[in-house]
């Protein structure tokens, strides 16, 4: 499948010097540029995903300035309603 997007990048002398250093024998510069984002995309990915006490916090702050819809979810998720009545609630407890 042909890509559809280009980037041009303008090197010093050194940092092609330090590409050509760390990019394995055989393998183009721009296939080694592309599996260090791909490598960089994955790694980061897992640290995207809040944690449920930063769910928590962030309800309990849209609670506080006065969003109802934020105070309810967060007196649902406190409470242990057995029965996820939305999204939030369904990713609060980790139902698929």
């Amino acid at each position: 499948m042909p890509r559809e997007n280009t980037m041009t990048i303008r090197l010093s002398d050194a940092e092609l010097a330090a590409l050509d250093d760390r990019k394995p024998v055989g393998m183009s510069r721009a296939d080694w540029v592309r599996a260090q984002i791909t490598a960089s995309v994955r790694q980061d990915g897992p640290a995207d995903v809040p944690s449920r006490e930063d769910v928590l916090a962030a309800l309990w702050r849209m609670a506080r300035d006065g969003s109802v819809t934020a105070a309810v979810s967060l007196a649902r998720e406190l409470r242990g309603d057995e029965q996820p009545s939305g999204d939030l609630e369904s990713f609060l407890r980790g139902v698929e």
